[in-house]
């Protein structure tokens, strides 16, 4: 095979594409190695203050922000507390209310057995059997 045929096939048209490819490809891998990154001047947006805090008054800050807390956890334990109360008294009284029913629902069942024993008595007088 010669060139003259090469040439006539497209076969070095190919190559020339495959070859223009690559060398694009190392043009840009070689840009992005050696070219500068540049950062603009205030690239996170901080604002920046005057005055910073001092230790002195974070330890103020810090102070208000225990009492604060223990504020809200005496509070919160008064607030528990009470509903424990009220709770207990709840339950104690619904106890009783159902202590006070079993002993009425005793006595009722007691009259009704009383009842059903007359009713016998009575049914085997009117009928005469035994």
């Amino acid at each position: 095979m010669e060139m003259t045929d090469i040439i006539q096939g497209g076969g070095l048209v190919l190559s020339g594409a495959a070859v223009t490819k690559l060398a694009g490809i190392a043009v840009k891998a070689w840009a992005a190695r050696n070219g500068k990154t540049e950062v603009a001047n205030d690239p996170l947006n901080v604002n920046k203050l005057d005055k910073y805090v001092t230790r002195g008054e974070f330890n103020k800050a810090l102070e208000r922000n225990d009492a604060d807390h223990k504020r809200i956890s005496d509070e919160a334990a008064a607030d528990h507390e009470r509903m424990e109360r009220e709770n207990n008294a709840a339950h104690e009284n619904i106890f009783m209310r159902l202590t006070r029913n079993d002993r009425d629902m005793g006595e009722i069942k007691g009259l009704l057995t009383g009842v059903a024993n007359d009713l016998q008595l009575i049914k085997g007088k009117l009928f005469k059997t035994r």
